[in-house]
């Protein structure tokens, strides 16, 4: 078997995600809400993202989470990420320093994080172990050993990694992925 190392791993399925066409992606942004409502919809406050380059699109999911009142969005404050529900995408949210949008703290209402219920977590590749690759920072590291509910990994069937992604100490597993 051949070592791969995080980063190649990451650079890699970048640019496989990056490749992914638009019918495709289409497909799998439809895909993701209807998954939610149809096999999440029990569960209370729902972390997202709000996505960032290639990754699966989250605006119709994020949108029926908001109608709900269930939306909930990360923004790294100190180089911890912090969770806040947001009530309005188009004015709580800003472009942060590395060019995703992220909630306002002075707009949004911060959430303790034990009033998760439910977390929808990217990455640039996954594995059959549930283990991720994300961009290397370590946020959603840190993130994801202090949450205490189901913690779904979401993305494209192309971020599948067939073999074993590296895993160190500090890397939290997913509970389970659902790849469009």
């Amino acid at each position: 078997m051949i070592h791969h190392s995080k980063e190649s791993l990451r650079e890699r399925f970048k640019k496989v995600r990056s490749e992914i066409p638009k019918y495709r992606r289409e497909w799998a942004r439809v895909d993701l809400k209807t998954t939610l409502k149809n096999n999440f919809s029990k569960y209370g406050l729902t972390l997202s993202y709000s996505s960032f380059n290639s990754e699966l699109e989250t605006d119709l999911a994020n949108e029926y989470l908001l109608k709900k009142g269930k939306l909930a969005l990360p923004k790294v404050i100190n180089d911890e990420i912090e969770v806040f529900q947001v009530y309005c995408l188009k004015s709580q949210l800003k472009i942060s320093s590395f060019g995703m949008m992220e909630p306002d703290e002075n707009l949004c209402k911060k959430i303790a994080i034990e009033n998760v219920q439910l977390a929808l977590i990217a990455g640039t590749c996954f594995d059959s172990s549930f283990h991720r690759v994300g961009y290397g920072k370590g946020h959603y590291d840190k993130l994801l050993s202090r949450l205490g509910c189901p913690i779904i990994g979401i993305g494209y069937k192309e971020q599948y990694f067939s073999e074993r992604i590296p895993v160190e100490p500090h890397d939290k597993q997913l509970d389970c992925l659902s790849l469009f």
